[in-house]
């Protein structure tokens, strides 16, 4: 019992940890080729490059509200790890129907947050793989010549081809989806642990009785 006590500390802990990284995770959702696009679209947008110059609005639009769902979502997250302490979960030798309720809270939400998770970097995937990457850095290496004869760019010096936010977006996905495993396997551990001790005081009071 005091091995499974020790790991649903741990396990409790790891999951808060988990929930601030998903919440910072979603907070920097917009950088790489996401905001470096975007910032490319609404600064240029309509000017001289014309609508939608390099192919960015589709993911300009998708990612305003998928970013703020994130951080919903994310606060949420942290939310029911804080009642798994609330509900003394992460220290009970026996658990109650709140600890229940709060495990089965973490860890189906867990499983939702990680397949909206999912969905979403996916979508931004396929709409980021719409951007025109030949002609942005076309238009980010356009240079001009002043009266002194200085080159300069003409264009915003915004240009970038890393995934690598999204790509995270994926690992954060399994390691939620991990973790969410990991209550269930705790919560049946438990149960196990707890019918065995039932088990044994009931077998040491027959022998008092007898």
């Amino acid at each position: 019992m005091k091995t499974q006590m020790r790991f649903q500390k741990i396990l409790t802990l790891v999951s808060l940890i988990i929930g601030a990284l998903s919440f910072v995770f979603a907070v920097l959702f917009c950088s790489g080729i996401i905001y470096e696009s975007m910032a490319y679209t609404t600064e240029y947008s309509g000017d001289s490059l014309g609508d939608d110059p390099i192919g960015a609005d589709a993911l300009f639009n998708f990612t305003q509200g998928a970013n703020n769902a994130l951080v919903i979502l994310a606060i949420v997250l942290i939310l029911t790890v804080v009642f798994l302490y609330i509900t003394s979960t992460n220290k009970r030798r026996n658990y109650y129907i709140t600890n229940y309720i709060a495990i089965g809270i973490a860890a189906v939400y867990a499983i939702v947050f990680a397949i909206v998770l999912i969905a979403i970097c996916g979508q931004a995937a396929g709409y980021a793989s719409q951007i025109d990457m030949a002609k942005w850095l076309e238009y980010v290496q356009e240079v001009d010549t002043d009266r002194y004869g200085q080159t300069f760019f003409v264009n915003p010096q915004r240009y970038s081809e890393s995934y690598a936010t999204i790509a995270l977006g994926f690992v954060l996905a399994v390691v939620v989806l991990a973790e969410a495993a990991a209550w269930v396997l705790n919560l049946l551990w438990k149960i196990k642990l707890m019918k065995g001790e039932k088990a044994l005081l009931a077998g040491n009071y027959s022998k008092e009785v007898a």
